[in-house]
């Protein structure tokens, strides 16, 4: 996740950020302090974050959803030509949902 927002970091863009952050279901016993790392990491490096995810609750996030259906319903108007947007979570989280419903609309 570090990684891909350093990414996110390095990209120019003309218009916004946007990290949409899934919860890390992988991280065991340093998850809470993990979620909160990447939200503070992302909120420097974002225009916007948009968080999905119980575990995600908590990081300050601009937007907070439960799952990715409600995340992607949420950004469809939100989002402009030239913004760049992250999509990352566990798999589980079922982020390509968003990516979906993002490369769909018209």
């Amino acid at each position: 996740m570090k990684s891909v927002l350093e990414t996110l970091r390095c990209l120019k863009s003309k218009g916004k950020k946007i990290a949409v952050l899934g919860d890390m279901r992988e991280m065991g016993a340093i998850s809470k302090n993990a979620h909160l790392e990447i939200g503070e990491i992302a909120r420097k490096i974002a225009d916007k974050v948009i968080a999905v995810g119980p575990m995600s609750k908590n990081i300050k996030a601009d937007k907070w959803f439960l799952n990715s259906g409600e995340a992607a319903k949420y950004l469809m108007d939100k989002i402009g030509e030239n913004d760049i947007i992250l999509v990352k979570g566990s798999h589980a989280m079922e982020m390509e949902k968003v990516v979906k419903a993002l490369t769909n609309r018209d």
